[in-house]
Protein backbone atom coordinates (compact mmCIF):
# COMPACT_ATOMS: atom_id res chain seq x y z
CA UNK A 1 0.00 0.00 0.00
CA UNK A 2 2.59 2.15 0.76
CA UNK A 3 4.34 2.00 -2.47
CA UNK A 4 1.35 2.46 -5.06
CA UNK A 5 -2.01 3.14 -3.08
CA UNK A 6 -0.63 6.11 -0.93
CA UNK A 7 0.44 8.44 -4.17
CA UNK A 8 -2.44 7.73 -5.70
CA UNK A 9 -5.15 8.36 -2.55
CA UNK A 10 -2.81 11.87 -2.38
CA UNK A 11 -3.31 12.30 -5.93
CA UNK A 12 -6.95 11.59 -5.61
CA UNK A 13 -6.96 14.28 -3.19
CA UNK A 14 -5.08 16.75 -4.70
CA UNK A 15 -7.63 16.13 -7.87
CA UNK A 16 -10.96 16.53 -5.80
CA UNK A 17 -9.38 19.82 -3.70
CA UNK A 18 -11.09 23.39 -4.77
CA UNK A 19 -8.97 24.78 -7.49
CA UNK A 20 -8.07 28.01 -5.24
CA UNK A 21 -6.58 25.38 -2.54
CA UNK A 22 -5.16 22.76 -5.06
CA UNK A 23 -2.23 24.62 -5.31
CA UNK A 24 -1.25 24.24 -1.29
CA UNK A 25 -2.35 20.95 -1.35
CA UNK A 26 -0.79 19.62 -3.88
CA UNK A 27 2.55 20.49 -2.26
CA UNK A 28 2.15 18.73 0.80
CA UNK A 29 0.46 15.67 -1.05
CA UNK A 30 3.49 15.25 -3.32
CA UNK A 31 5.70 15.46 -0.38
CA UNK A 32 3.89 12.45 1.42
CA UNK A 33 3.31 10.64 -1.45
CA UNK A 34 6.75 10.88 -2.66
CA UNK A 35 8.03 9.96 1.16
CA UNK A 36 5.66 7.15 1.08
CA UNK A 37 6.73 5.74 -2.15
CA UNK A 38 10.23 6.07 -1.53
CA UNK A 39 10.75 5.40 2.57
CA UNK A 40 7.19 3.51 3.28
CA UNK A 41 6.60 5.96 5.98
CA UNK A 42 2.95 6.38 5.86
CA UNK A 43 2.04 7.47 9.09
CA UNK A 44 1.58 11.28 8.06
CA UNK A 45 -0.95 10.27 5.32
CA UNK A 46 -2.75 8.17 7.88
CA UNK A 47 -2.97 11.14 10.40
CA UNK A 48 -3.83 14.11 8.13
CA UNK A 49 -6.12 11.30 6.92
CA UNK A 50 -7.50 10.31 10.46
CA UNK A 51 -8.14 13.81 11.25
CA UNK A 52 -9.45 15.43 7.86
CA UNK A 53 -11.46 12.60 7.43
CA UNK A 54 -12.76 9.92 9.17
CA UNK A 55 -14.33 7.98 6.83
CA UNK A 56 -12.16 7.83 3.79
CA UNK A 57 -9.53 6.83 6.46
CA UNK A 58 -12.03 3.71 7.15
CA UNK A 59 -12.01 3.42 3.77
CA UNK A 60 -7.87 3.30 3.02
CA UNK A 61 -8.24 0.50 5.97
CA UNK A 62 -10.41 -1.83 3.85
CA UNK A 63 -8.24 -1.21 0.95
CA UNK A 64 -5.04 -2.26 3.01
CA UNK A 65 -7.38 -5.22 4.30
CA UNK A 66 -8.15 -6.30 0.92
CA UNK A 67 -4.18 -5.60 -0.15
CA UNK A 68 -3.19 -8.09 2.15
CA UNK A 69 -6.14 -10.58 2.08
CA UNK A 70 -5.00 -10.45 -2.12
CA UNK A 71 -1.29 -10.94 -1.66
CA UNK A 72 -1.89 -13.42 1.35
CA UNK A 73 -3.70 -15.94 -1.36
CA UNK A 74 -1.52 -15.40 -4.63
CA UNK A 75 1.61 -16.33 -1.75
CA UNK A 76 3.10 -13.26 -2.29
CA UNK A 77 5.41 -12.00 0.53
CA UNK A 78 8.22 -9.69 0.81
CA UNK A 79 9.91 -8.84 4.14
CA UNK A 80 10.57 -5.58 4.95
CA UNK A 81 13.44 -3.67 6.90
CA UNK A 82 12.28 0.02 7.57
CA UNK A 83 8.64 0.99 6.41
CA UNK A 84 7.94 -1.24 3.03
CA UNK A 85 8.87 1.13 0.95
CA UNK A 86 10.28 0.97 -2.75
CA UNK A 87 14.22 1.06 -1.16
CA UNK A 88 12.81 -1.78 0.63
CA UNK A 89 11.56 -3.61 -2.28
CA UNK A 90 14.30 -3.08 -4.26
CA UNK A 91 16.71 -4.21 -1.76
CA UNK A 92 14.98 -7.90 -0.54
CA UNK A 93 14.17 -8.47 -4.01
CA UNK A 94 16.08 -11.66 -4.18
CA UNK A 95 14.60 -12.73 -0.84
CA UNK A 96 11.01 -12.22 -2.02
CA UNK A 97 8.89 -15.08 -2.87
CA UNK A 98 7.19 -13.81 -5.96
CA UNK A 99 8.01 -10.18 -6.56
CA UNK A 100 6.62 -9.57 -9.89
CA UNK A 101 3.30 -10.31 -9.02
CA UNK A 102 3.24 -8.09 -6.29
CA UNK A 103 3.94 -4.70 -8.56
CA UNK A 104 0.27 -6.03 -10.48
CA UNK A 105 -0.96 -6.37 -7.38
CA UNK A 106 0.04 -3.10 -6.53
CA UNK A 107 -0.82 -1.86 -10.30
CA UNK A 108 -4.73 -2.80 -9.16
CA UNK A 109 -4.63 -1.76 -5.91
CA UNK A 110 -3.50 1.84 -6.91
CA UNK A 111 -6.15 2.25 -9.31
CA UNK A 112 -8.59 0.69 -7.08
CA UNK A 113 -7.90 3.37 -4.60
CA UNK A 114 -8.04 6.29 -6.96
CA UNK A 115 -11.07 5.09 -7.93
CA UNK A 116 -12.93 4.21 -4.73
CA UNK A 117 -11.58 7.53 -3.08
CA UNK A 118 -12.55 9.77 -5.88
CA UNK A 119 -16.37 8.32 -5.90
CA UNK A 120 -16.13 8.25 -2.37
CA UNK A 121 -15.19 12.33 -2.75
CA UNK A 122 -17.53 13.34 -5.41
CA UNK A 123 -20.90 10.96 -5.16
CA UNK A 124 -21.11 9.54 -1.37
CA UNK A 125 -19.53 13.10 -0.50
CA UNK A 126 -16.90 12.13 1.69
CA UNK A 127 -15.16 15.32 3.57
CA UNK A 128 -11.90 16.33 2.67
CA UNK A 129 -9.45 18.90 2.40
CA UNK A 130 -11.72 21.44 0.54
CA UNK A 131 -14.14 21.30 3.53
CA UNK A 132 -17.57 18.93 3.34
CA UNK A 133 -18.63 18.75 0.03
CA UNK A 134 -22.00 18.84 0.46
CA UNK A 135 -21.45 22.45 1.57
CA UNK A 136 -19.09 23.28 -1.28
CA UNK A 137 -21.71 22.11 -3.68
CA UNK A 138 -24.35 23.51 -1.82
CA UNK A 139 -23.35 26.55 -0.27
CA UNK A 140 -20.31 27.92 -2.18
CA UNK A 141 -21.39 27.44 -5.47
CA UNK A 142 -24.36 29.39 -5.44
CA UNK A 143 -22.12 32.31 -2.79
CA UNK A 144 -19.67 32.32 -5.71
CA UNK A 145 -22.19 32.81 -8.68
CA UNK A 146 -23.57 35.81 -6.15
CA UNK A 147 -20.59 37.18 -6.14
CA UNK A 148 -19.87 36.83 -9.95
CA UNK A 149 -23.26 38.57 -10.43
CA UNK A 150 -22.80 41.52 -7.87
CA UNK A 151 -19.24 42.05 -10.06
CA UNK A 152 -21.27 41.67 -13.67
CA UNK A 153 -23.58 44.38 -11.91
CA UNK A 154 -20.84 46.69 -11.35
CA UNK A 155 -19.35 46.38 -13.99
CA UNK A 156 -22.56 47.68 -16.31
CA UNK A 157 -23.12 50.19 -13.64
CA UNK A 158 -19.82 51.57 -14.21
CA UNK A 159 -19.67 51.46 -18.05
CA UNK A 160 -23.08 53.23 -17.79
CA UNK A 161 -21.70 56.15 -15.72
CA UNK A 162 -19.05 56.08 -18.32
CA UNK A 163 -21.56 56.72 -21.04
CA UNK A 164 -23.54 59.39 -19.47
Amino acid sequence: MAIFAVPAISACLVLTARKGTRLVWSGCFVIVGLTSLVSGIILPFEIFLLFISPPLFLLYGLLCGLSLFITWHLDVYLGFIYGAGLADYLALWHFAAKPGILLLVGAVMAHASFATTYAAVRWLRFPTVSGDAALSADIVLPVKNQVDEKINAEKENGSEAEQE
